[in-house]
């Protein structure tokens, strides 16, 4: 490959050729990956120190969490932080990694209705603290008044303010977020980290790694279960994001200086602190640039220590498998006596990194009676004569989508059918593509009928002086063809709006149906398959 040098000076940040950036990293990242699977350990540490020196890749980190930062959902004081492109090549240029970090700035996000306080619990507490790390009084103020606070008192110490309350209008829960700059450093070490460790982790851990995903981890499941039944240790790491022994984490990393003393900083203001169990939002914008990584860098080697340990246990028998996403794993042995002697080792392997078992989701059953993980229902049934594995999406999960579609119905009383479908259909669509890779068709139809119970409920109630024929008509025309993922299909109980623009263009909105959804099967990736290989 030819040498490629980008002069920022002259080429403005619209102008430059990113697929010629994103080459030369690729190309980088592919030689750390090869050093470290040939355990060529200072090959490795030179490649990564030219790394995360090259301008090319702090190009890349800098356009990576600029972009990201551009959706809707993200408050507006985040978006404004680096806009102009002479703005980002000026970060870029000066992007090091200098052992420093930004004090956390805090987020309000709605618990799920499980993990919310009680009221009374609530009321107890005589005082709520909120910190930011920027010094415009005003914009911390904006983000606090879209959280629906009521009013506090406001208080100001080392250009951080704090607002103290004495009451909640909402369950609301406290969440770091990294200026733009830390971000960037993040993006720019996860470079140089993940592809050093790609080569190195275990094949069954799938959460939040490159070319893994949740169908990954389902798929694994079914395929160790499915030739017979087996006993279940389905688990959960209590507040893994949480307690993590920082010092633990840093020992097993053993990288480069710089690097080792720029996580330790991150560390030091508490980038892991406040999510819990809340594995989920790990994968949102604010988490996703380098905390999923240290995650699973501190939890590498359970399943190398558990299958060592069966070894040298039974030498005879087959082996446990476990199954890993992010914090929640699954141990399957076709003996009980196995699975509870693998629950105790877990257990005692889990100190040295500061860690225990969830004593509540502890669950130790058979496949016959089912389990649940990762959203879906998981489970042994009798049927035409032979066991068969059914995975359906759970109940609770069903539950949480209902819930979900009837409070989105009830917001939406006094809109037009229009921008009700425009809030449920993106609902609908990701909660179906979710779980499609399971036995859904029927679940689907039935929940269809419900959603479609609730919408009927919602068109009565804006015309209760309207007659039956009238509303079908409107609402639910009759004779018409609906596309969606390329496909055209036939049905007369379909919600359906149109407007006209401004500029005189008619616009139709129908609401999808889930059964419009096909069941998939997913093929489950190479165990030494990686994007950077």
């Amino acid at each position: 490959m030819s040498r490629f040098y980008i002069d920022t000076q002259t080429i403005p940040w619209e102008q430059i050729p990113w697929p010629k950036v994103e080459a030369v990293v690729f190309r980088l990242q592919t030689r750390i990956y090869q050093a470290s699977r040939s355990d060529n350990m200072d090959k490795m540490r030179a490649l990564q120190f030219r790394l995360i020196r090259n301008l090319h890749a702090r190009l890349l980190a800098v356009r990576q969490v600029t972009r990201e930062n551009q959706r809707k959902k993200d408050p507006d004081i985040y978006k404004k932080l680096v806009a102009s492109g002479s703005q980002k090549i000026e970060m870029a240029r000066g992007l090091q990694l200098d052992g420093k970090a930004t004090p956390v700035r805090q987020m309000i996000i709605a618990k799920p209705r499980k993990e919310r306080e009680h009221p009374r619990k609530l009321r107890a507490k005589k005082k709520y603290r909120f910190c930011c790390a920027f010094s415009a009084l005003g914009a911390t103020k904006r983000i606090v008044n879209q959280a629906r606070f009521a009013p506090g008192k406001w208080k100001a110490k080392n250009n951080l303010y704090f607002f103290f309350r004495t009451k909640l209008r909402v369950f609301l829960s406290f969440w770091p977020i990294c200026v733009i700059e830390d971000r960037a450093k993040q993006a720019l070490i996860k470079m140089a980290l993940e592809t050093e460790w790609e080569a190195r982790f275990e094949p069954n851990s799938y959460g939040f790694r490159p070319g893994r995903s949740y169908q990954d981890a389902i798929k694994a499941i079914f395929d160790a279960i499915r030739a017979k039944p087996k006993y279940v240790l389905n688990a959960d790491i209590s507040k893994c994001f949480d307690r993590i022994d920082h010092q633990a984490l840093l020992n097993k990393l053993k990288t480069l200086p710089n690097l080792a003393k720029q996580v330790e900083a991150w560390l030091k203001v508490n980038l892991m602190t406040g999510l819990g169990n809340n594995a989920q939002y790990m994968g949102r914008g604010t988490y996703r640039v380098i905390f999923p990584l240290l995650v699973n860098i501190a939890l590498h080697g359970m399943e190398t220590a558990l299958t060592e340990w069966s070894l040298k246990a039974y030498p005879k028998g087959p082996t446990p498998i476990l199954v890993r996403y992010a914090n929640d794993f699954v141990v399957l042995h076709q003996s009980e006596e196995i699975i509870e002697q693998a629950q105790a080792f877990l257990r005692e392997w889990l100190k040295c990194m500061g860690l225990e078992l969830h004593s509540e989701k502890i669950q130790v059953v058979d496949t016959g009676s089912g389990f649940q993980f990762l959203g879906f229902s998981i489970n042994h049934i009798w049927k035409w004569g032979k066991v068969r594995t059914l995975i359906t999406p759970s109940r609770e999960s069903r539950r949480r989508f209902l819930e979900d579609m009837r409070r989105a119905i009830q917001l939406s009383k006094g809109k037009a059918a229009y921008q009700l479908i425009i809030t449920l259909v993106p609902q609908i669509v990701g909660w179906g593509n979710y779980f499609k890779y399971s036995e859904c068709n029927n679940l689907f139809r039935r929940l269809d009928h419900d959603i479609f119970q609730k919408i009927r409920a919602w068109v009565y109630r804006r015309h209760p002086t309207w007659g039956r024929d009238r509303i079908k008509q409107k609402y639910f025309p009759e004779k018409r063809s609906w596309l969606f993922n390329k496909k055209v299909y036939q049905d007369n109980w379909i919600l359906y709006d149109s407007r006209t623009t401004a500029f005189g263009v008619k616009r139709e909105y129908y609401l999808v149906k889930l059964s419009w959804i096909a069941s998939h099967k997913h093929m489950l990736a190479r165990q030494d398959k990686s994007p950077i290989k």
